[in-house]
């Protein structure tokens, strides 16, 4: 297996965008137009504004999955801007600033492929990280396994979201 940086493979972005979908949990759009804002929102815009922390998994040239993410939501205007509900943690992002966000193909999952990208993916960072999910997400176990074990659940409109954080060691 392979990692390497998106912008040094862009012939890859279909494959990560399938990826994309194929794990959100939002399958169905009005228009095309919705379907490429929600793209942006959760995927585009890290890999135009943070390439280098924007990271996929390959073997024999086909993608197992991406990590992606900012090195400071805190500090990041147009992020809290395009997903609102990021400013439910706010107070949060002092202590962990970066922020992930990460899927693999349904066949590449259980194969320790999540956590190499998340190693990764931490020391580019090399602060503490955060992700937000449901309190109910099949895949929140894997974050605990990964040492995500800093939970905060709060309410934003209505629904229930999990902030996890994994501090830095050092």
């Amino acid at each position: 297996m392979n990692i390497t940086n998106l912008s040094a493979t862009p012939d890859l972005w279909d494959e990560v965008v399938n990826i994309f979908f194929e794990s959100s949990s939002i399958k169905e759009f009005t228009d095309e137009n919705s379907k490429a804002e929600f793209l942006y929102k959760y995927l585009g815009y890290y890999k135009v504004n943070y390439p280098e922390f924007f990271l996929v998994a390959t073997f024999e040239n086909q993608v197992l999955g991406y990590i992606c993410g900012s090195p400071s939501s805190l500090n990041d205007s147009e992020l809290l801007e395009l997903l609102p509900h990021f400013s439910v943690f706010k107070d949060l992002y002092d202590d962990f600033p970066a922020h992930l966000h990460i899927n693999l193909t349904e066949a590449s999952r259980g194969r320790g492929i999540g956590s190499e990208l998340i190693q990764r993916f931490e020391s580019i960072c090399s602060v503490s990280v955060h992700l937000i999910t449901s309190p109910t997400a099949r895949n929140r176990d894997f974050y605990n396994k990964n040492g995500y074990d800093f939970n905060e659940v709060r309410s934003f409109c209505g629904s229930e979201l999990l902030f996890m954080g994994k501090g830095v060691k050092g």
